[in-house]
């Protein structure tokens, strides 16, 4: 940081821009004590120059949102990706392809909170931000029909489950030829015991192999 000391003032979008940055190598190698000290110097430096609505705002809490994320605190990570969601919504649109991941990440979150329901309106407004998108099939959508099956397998009710294992499945390995790659070996899983519990051991130990 030296050079951008001497070059420019510190409390500039230059400053922000490179720790925002330097923040989010060191959440990706997990060193969590550096990316909060990194992340907490951007954030303050931006609160003090730019309006609430700027987008160097708007890329901090995200960053604050998964770092929070990853060390399980959930609460955290709540607040910092709705502020996240928020000014995203009012710069860009509502509907902004960019929106879905953040909509998957808060849904994660709720999941692990037991918050179903917030969850799944979650999955659903991603699902529809990335089917109204003329980009075909994406892995946003495989990620949301999987996580809506997952949600619905908690509340036992199995046979919507299947039915969005299903669609994911389709649109993984039929549309998207990631057979045998980590999402579809999730949504085998998944689908697996979702037979099993709905009473179709046969299907069920059939996905579970599938699994392996």
């Amino acid at each position: 940081m030296k050079i951008q000391i001497d070059l420019f003032d510190y409390k500039s979008p230059s400053t922000v821009n490179i720790l925002v940055g330097l923040g989010n190598v060191y959440l990706f190698q997990e060193k969590y004590k550096q990316a909060t000290e990194t992340l907490n110097d951007a954030l303050n430096i931006a609160e003090s120059i730019f309006k609430k609505d700027h987008i160097f705002l708007l890329a901090i809490y995200n960053s604050m949102g998964l770092l929070c994320l990853d060390k399980k605190l959930y609460d955290n990570s709540i607040f910092y990706l709705e502020k996240s969601l928020d000014i995203s919504k009012k710069i860009f649109l509502e509907d902004n392809l960019d929106n879905v991941p953040v909509l998957n990440n808060l849904a994660s979150i709720q999941f692990v909170k037991k918050n179903y329901t917030e969850a799944k309106n979650n999955l659903l407004k991603g699902l529809q931000i990335s089917n109204n998108y003329n980009l075909g099939i994406n892995t946003e959508q495989v990620l949301c029909l999987n996580n809506l099956g997952y949600i619905s397998y908690f509340e036992e009710n199995y046979q919507e489950a299947i039915y969005y294992f299903h669609k994911a499945l389709s649109l993984c390995c039929d549309e998207l030829s990631l057979n045998n790659s980590f999402p579809s070996i999730a949504i085998h899983s998944g689908m697996g015991y979702a037979y099993v519990d709905s009473g179709d051991v046969a299907k069920g130990l059939s996905e579970l192999l599938l699994a392996i």
